[in-house]
C-alpha cells in the first residue's frame, strides 16, 4: 500500500465515516417523520464509533460521525423550516 504521509489514514477514516453516517441519516429521515433519539443515538453514533481499531481511529471515526450528525440535523431543520414557512 502506498504511503501518503502521516495522518492520511485518519483523514480517510473521517471521510468514510462522514459518508457512511450521512447515508444512514438520509435514509432515517427519509423513512421516519419523528426522530426516535434512542435508536438514532445507538445506530448512527455509538455503533460506528465502536468499530475503531486504536485511539486515533476512534478519534477520526468520532469526527466523521459528529460532522455527519451536524449536517443531518441542519438539513432536517432547514427542511422542517421550509415546509412550515409555506403554511
Amino acid at each position: 500500500m502506498p504511503d501518503f504521509g502521516d495522518g492520511a489514514d485518519k483523514w480517510a477514516h473521517v471521510m468514510m465515516y462522514l459518508g457512511t453516517c450521512s447515508v444512514m441519516w438520509w435514509e432515517y429521515f427519509r423513512n421516519h417523520e419523528r426522530v426516535h433519539y434512542g435508536r438514532v443515538f445507538a445506530f448512527a453514533i455509538v455503533f460506528p464509533i465502536a468499530m475503531s481499531g486504536d485511539i486515533f481511529d476512534f478519534v477520526a471515526n468520532s469526527v466523521g460521525v459528529v460532522f455527519a450528525s451536524m449536517v443531518a440535523f441542519v438539513c432536517k431543520f432547514m427542511h422542517f423550516y421550509k415546509n412550515n414557512k409555506s403554511k
